[in-house]
């Protein structure tokens, strides 16, 4: 987009079918997403490349691509979106840090927890500084520094995603507890059961929390 067309042009209200299109897409892609995870079908040895997982990142990112080329009604609707809003929403990558509090209790190896955890927090601090920015100066939509801060997000998205099959095979050397249910438990509660174990071993009446060793 540019200035003039941030400032004049129309913003093009989503219909109730485009809406619900939306939804259903979304709420779709949720579903299957959760349903194959709780049958394994992300779970592959730490010998082979997580195919499956890039598979399931790559999907959606293509077919929004292909529906913006196909349809002309969506993408006047995402070209007119409010650039405003979108970069108010990167706030939330704030939440990344809490990558930092699972590595403090030696769940997640460094070379996760420090790029991707560091990385979020920083567009999230960022993010609403760029929001105030862009809302009283539209023509910095299309300055080097706005760009740097949407690269930025995007090297820090890519270096998580490339880091995180290491950490997900990690998981079972960060932690000491016991070991997850093996029935139906699917790789996302594999991963998160070892934060679980732990705090559940050390949460006592009258007893802090203490870090675990991480080796």
């Amino acid at each position: 987009m540019t200035n003039q067309h941030l400032a004049h042009a129309p913003i093009i209200k989503s219909t109730d079918w485009q809406i619900r299109w939306v939804g259903v897409t979304a709420l779709t892609w949720i579903v299957s997403v959760l349903a194959l995870a709780s049958w394994s079908a992300f779970y592959v040895p730490a010998s082979e490349p997580a195919l499956p997982t890039v598979i399931a990142l790559l999907v959606p990112v293509v077919a929004f691509v292909a529906a913006m080329f196909l349809s002309k009604d969506l993408r006047a609707v995402a070209m007119n979106l409010d650039p405003v809003l979108l970069t108010e929403f990167q706030a939330w990558r704030i939440l990344g840090g809490l990558f930092l509090a699972v590595y403090a209790f030696g769940h997640l190896p460094g070379l996760f927890a420090w790029p991707a955890g560091l990385g979020d927090v920083v567009i999230g601090l960022a993010a609403p500084f760029m929001a105030w920015r862009l809302r009283n100066d539209p023509g910095f939509l299309n300055s080097r520094r706005f760009l740097r801060f949407n690269l930025l997000g995007l090297a820090d998205f890519i270096v998580a995603v490339a880091t995180a099959k290491p950490a997900l095979c990690s998981a079972g050397r960060w932690h000491t507890g016991p070991e997850p249910p093996s029935s139906g438990s699917g790789t996302c509660w594999r991963a998160c059961w070892p934060v679980v174990a732990d705090l559940s071993r050390q949460v006592r009446p009258g007893r802090p929390i203490q870090p675990s060793n991480a080796g």
